[in-house]
Parts: C-alpha cells; structure tokens; sequence
C-alpha cells in the first residue's frame, strides 16, 4: 500500500505517577472507570486508556481512567481485534512487515507468455489458445502457397 507511510503511529504506553494515581481515585470516587459503580479493590485496579493508544489515544491524564479487572478485561477484548488490524494497516505485522524486517523486498512475480490470439479470434470465445507461430498450418491466418 503507498498510504502505509503517511499513518500515524501510536504512542508509547507511559505508566501513572503516584500523584496521578491518587487524583484519578479522588476524581472518580474511588468507584470504577467503566460506569458500573463498583468499588474499586487496591489489588484489582487497572489502569485503562479511554481511547486505545492504538486508536491514537493520548497519555494525558484526561485519557485515562481507573478500572476494575473484570471489566478491563472485557474493554481490551474487545480492541484487540481491531487493534491488530490497525498493525497491519501501518505494515507492523504480518508477512510483508517480515520480509521487510529480513531486507527482502516485495514478493516478485515470474514473466508468463502471453497469448498471441486474442479471445475473438480464436475458434472457442471461451479459451485462449496457445501461441502459434504465423508459419504453422495451426495458425488461423496460414495461406498455403505454392512453389514456383
């Protein structure tokens, strides 16, 4: 694809400070980022990104929130699909970004003959035939001449 250079890549995954940690608790009650209500529990808390970094999401502190595990879980479910397709839009993944990770470069292809009678000329509007030489007596345009 020649648009794969002019994409964006997404940001780093930076983690919380301890002051960034404690205002997001305070600004959420300490309650789950999610909208379920739950209480957030000191060893269940995850640090989630509202906008995936992939979905070119930022680090700021208005792009995170705290959530429960459980429904981290489900929210990461759900963009993992999606942000595998993004990799391999950008050319990260898949076997084009390998062959260029190795130094090879598009797959080349091998030259085919191609026909000299075209489909209109042939006898059968259905197949190509196999190239003919103009001298064969196979040859649609052959004239037998004689000698003199």
């Amino acid at each position: 694809m020649s648009d794969t250079a002019t994409l964006p890549k997404p940001e780093k995954r930076k983690p919380l400070t301890r002051v960034q940690f404690a205002t997001l608790i305070l600004q959420q009650d300490g309650r789950c980022g999610c909208g379920c209500g739950i209480k957030l529990q000191a060893d269940r808390i995850i640090d989630e990104h509202i906008q995936a970094l992939d979905f070119l999401g930022s680090n700021d502190l208005s792009n995170r929130s705290l959530w429960n595990r459980d429904c981290s879980k489900r929210k990461t479910a759900g963009d993992l699909s999606e942000a595998a397709k993004g990799k391999r839009i950008r050319g990260e993944t898949g076997q084009r970004a390998r062959r260029e990770k190795r130094g090879h470069g598009l797959i080349k292809s091998r030259p085919f003959a191609k026909p000299l009678i075209a489909v209109s000329e042939s006898r059968d509007p259905n197949a190509w035939q196999k190239p003919v030489s103009k001298l064969s007596k196979k040859h649609p345009g052959y004239v037998k001449r004689g000698f003199r």
